[in-house]
């Protein structure tokens, strides 16, 4: 039903439409819907998607504030803009989400719109969502972010469960959320793609999700990938 033949403006929101219901029956089976689910039948350009891929090297200071104007400078940028109805997220707390690398890690960093006050902030939760090269995830709780500095482990999910790995994420908060994980801890090695999906939830309710539709793409460089893709 995708196709010339089949032309509608509307192809996008169809896609999602049918993914989600396709999703909702494995969360009601209680089982994990296949990674493929979460990305569009119907391609769309990363430029649709609002994301730039990274362009050089990063090794950020993990500590949630402005500690060198340089430090991100050549990370991915996803920009949180809802896709479909304007009546949809009209009030979401992310503004981009920053991702990059240096040969042994992978770092975020989340921008908020505005600054949240200590009681929302105790009640929400950010989750990390990974669903290639396999299901991995990891969360940062209220109580996490309100500590400003903190670790948490990396979880993956086996035989429907989440189980720890032996694998902790480093992450800080304080005028926005950063973190780093290793990339060893998801088994991959250069030329791998990694794709994630970010979380807001408050009371174990989700508020947004990003991107809405779709996932955030990262592959895993190599030794040569700043001369491959140098910043002009």
């Amino acid at each position: 039903w995708f196709g010339d033949d089949h032309f509608t403006e509307n192809a996008t929101e169809f896609d999602a439409l049918f993914r989600g219901h396709l999703i909702r029956v494995y969360e009601l089976l209680g089982l994990e819907a296949p990674a493929e689910l979460y990305e569009p039948i119907h391609h769309e350009e990363l430029e649709t998607l609002h994301i730039e891929p990274p362009q050089g090297f990063i090794h950020p200071e993990i500590d949630g504030t402005y500690s060198n104007y340089f430090e991100w400078l050549g990370a991915g940028v996803f920009t949180a803009v809802p896709m479909g109805s304007s009546m949809q997220m009209v009030a979401t707390h992310v503004a981009r989400i920053l991702f990059g690398f240096d040969l042994k890690h992978l770092y975020f960093r989340i921008e908020l719109k505005k600054k949240i006050d200590v009681e929302t902030l105790k009640s929400l939760k950010i989750v990390f969502d990974f669903l290639k090269p396999g299901s991995f995830r990891f969360a940062f709780t209220g109580r996490e972010l309100e500590n400003g500095r903190f670790t948490v482990p990396l979880l993956i999910k086996k035989n429907s469960e989440w189980q720890e790995t032996h694998h902790v994420v480093q992450g800080a908060f304080k005028d926005f959320v950063e973190a780093k994980v290793l990339f060893e801890a998801f088994g991959v090695k250069p030329g791998d793609e990694i794709a994630f999906r970010v979380q807001i939830l408050q009371n174990d309710n989700v508020l947004e999700t990003w991107p809405s539709r779709g996932l955030i793409p990262v592959t895993v460089p190599d030794a040569d990938f700043e001369s491959e893709d140098w910043l002009v």
